[in-house]
């Protein structure tokens, strides 16, 4: 049977960060414009000088427009009085992330998902960035952390100085360097952090192992053709990083999707279906480690789901309840979104309950009238 995927297949949304700079009288805007914040109205070399004269830090938001993390987040988070006076000693700035100044700082900071919010000294010196959507009550949280100075750039050099041994503090030194643009500054601490963590036990050294384990997998597959994941295997039974749990699996999820589709490509079915069930059972134990970040989670699910529900014959009772959870998560994270709906649909229907699959069809048809996938979904799931 047909279930009209293709739309579904490959999809990975994402979000990220960014950053600017302008100087003015700070003034209130209207609702549609980027939240209810006092947002500083002069450019970004104006907002420096502000900034400098004033001895105030600055908060810089980057969005891009249409993008819905930073509607949500414009329309959700951005627009709390709590919020406003949290950040009432702050200058306040927002911009286009793809033009002028933005797309300058988005360069900068290398950033390629929105929405972002890069927060900087009065001297103009970046301090800490949040990215992606946060809740309203997830959004005070983290202003109040770098408020505190706690995790933030600065906040760490001092504790780096204070405690040079510690080679965990180090490593969070070193990504946030790299999140902050300080590559530099970061291949010194990293060049440090070689030579007190010979064993490679902090994060930062354990992704330079998980790189090592993937180059040696692909150069042993360059010389025999045989794709061998035991390194990778091997590295997952030792790690205890929930981050780097969650890039190893979904790497070997994909080292098993490559085998399986190789086999299918020389004519042995049996043993293309025995490699999708690892290839699902990878990413079974990849959503354990899902990012909190939910544009990042919702990728993920989708990219679970496409991978599970080309198969549907071959699905157990577990993997047919992960994409019940999965779905409904997806249409918490964007219920606007007419996909997320049409996975949901197939998940209702995979688990037997027809009333649940109709009326996700319907919401997908509702948002895409007409669309030939949510249409071939709509008449797999007998609406």
């Amino acid at each position: 049977m047909k279930y009209g995927l293709v739309l579904v297949l490959g999809t990975a949304l994402s979000a990220a960060a960014g950053h600017g700079q302008g100087t003015s009288v700070a003034q209130a805007v209207a609702p549609e414009a980027h939240g209810t914040l006092a947002w500083f109205a002069g450019s970004q070399e104006e907002l420096a000088a502000a900034a400098k004269h004033e001895q105030r830090p600055t908060m810089i938001y980057l969005w891009t427009k249409g993008e819905r993390w930073c509607q949500r987040l414009e329309t959700q988070s951005l627009r709390e009085d709590a919020l406003s006076k949290a950040l009432g000693g702050l200058l306040l700035w927002n911009t286009d992330a793809e033009v002028g100044s933005g797309a300058i700082l988005s360069a900068r900071f290398s950033l390629t998902a929105f929405p972002v919010l890069l927060f900087f000294d009065a001297s103009g010196a970046p301090v800490e960035r949040i990215d992606g959507f946060l809740s309203k009550e997830a959004l005070g949280l983290e202003v109040a952390r770098v408020l505190r100075q706690e995790d933030t750039l600065p906040g760490l050099r001092r504790r780096v100085a204070l405690d040079p041994a510690d080679v965990q503090l180090r490593s969070r030194l070193v990504d946030k360097l790299w999140a902050l643009g300080g590559s530099a500054e970061a291949e010194e601490q990293l060049e440090d952090l070689r030579r007190r963590d010979p064993k490679r036990t902090c994060p930062v050294l354990r992704r330079e192992v998980l790189a090592e384990r993937m180059a040696l997998i692909e150069e042993h597959f360059s010389r025999t053709r045989v794709l061998n994941p035991g390194p990778l295997v091997r590295f997952l039974e030792e790690e205890r990083n929930v981050e780097l749990l969650f890039l190893g699996y979904a790497s070997l999820a994909s080292l098993h999707l490559r085998r399986a589709e190789e086999l299918e490509s020389v004519k042995q079915p049996e043993a293309a279906r025995s490699k999708r069930a690892d290839v699902r059972a990878a990413l079974t134990n990849a959503a354990s480690y899902a990012p909190v970040n939910a544009a990042l989670r919702l990728g993920f699910a989708l990219r679970l789901f496409s991978s599970f529900a080309a198969h549907p014959a071959e699905l157990s009772e577990p993997d047919r309840a992960l994409l019940l959870q999965l779905s409904a998560e997806a249409v918490s994270l964007a219920p606007d979104e007419a996909r997320v709906h049409a996975c949901a649909a197939l998940a209702s229907f995979f688990t037997g309950d027809q009333a649940s699959a109709s009326a996700a069809a319907r919401r997908a048809l509702e948002l895409e009238p007409g669309h030939p996938e949510w249409l071939s979904i709509a008449q797999t799931v007998g609406l």
